[in-house]
């Protein structure tokens, strides 16, 4: 099945996460946030979770910058892999659990996360087996990440009003986080969460 976002399509199989609301939605981001020139070129940035490859085609599109996208799928490496290539795109695709296979420090780590809780019961089934982690695996990301991430490196993170209490994961894990896009749909609200790792409580 492709999905097309501007001029941009990619094949997305039926074993691998279709883009939706929350896919467009940091994608129009994505769009306006690395405008800034400090993105460009020489950069490193990491996604996390990439499915499809949609997002980290988006970004080498609009940063020129080197991208590595992972997901804990192999079926979503193939299919990231097929799409950059007939996007034109050069990224490094891995197959990882999180950082598992992951290497080096990023500029920017963005990650679209799988925010829906397993037990909610507004979870459809076929969701269910590809899209939950909820908090526990945002935890596990944001206690990873510090090691992953440049000095001045940040993170953009795609969450939910359902997930709960993202924003104190960061704090509690010596970030400052920020929402700074949301967008209500349904029975829920998507949040796009900005993070750094906070200077003032470093030890």
């Amino acid at each position: 099945m492709k999905f097309f976002y501007k001029d941009l399509t990619v094949d997305v199989p039926s074993n691998v996460y279709y883009p939706r609301e929350d896919s467009t939605l940091f994608a129009d981001f994505l769009c306006k946030y690395l405008k800034n020139q400090k993105f460009k070129n020489q950069k490193s940035i990491l996604e996390i979770g990439c499915g499809s490859g949609f997002l980290s085609i988006l970004v080498a599109r609009l940063t020129g910058a080197k991208i590595v996208a992972a997901d804990i799928s192999k079926e979503a490496v193939a299919c990231a892999k097929q799409n950059a290539k007939n996007n034109s795109v050069d990224i490094i695709v891995k197959q990882s659990d999180l950082f598992g296979n992951i290497k080096g420090k990023f500029d920017l780590i963005i990650f679209n996360a799988p925010y829906l809780n397993e037990q909610d019961e507004l979870v459809e089934e076929n969701i269910r087996r590809t899209w939950t982690g909820g908090l526990k695996l945002i935890e596990k990301f944001i206690k990873n990440s510090k090691n992953f991430l440049t000095k001045n490196g940040e993170i953009l993170l795609l969450a939910s009003s359902a997930t709960g209490d993202v924003l104190k994961l960061f704090q509690t894990n010596c970030f400052k986080a920020d929402i700074v896009e949301r967008k209500k749909i349904a029975w829920e609200e998507l949040l796009i969460i900005k993070a750094n790792i906070s200077i003032e409580k470093k030890v």
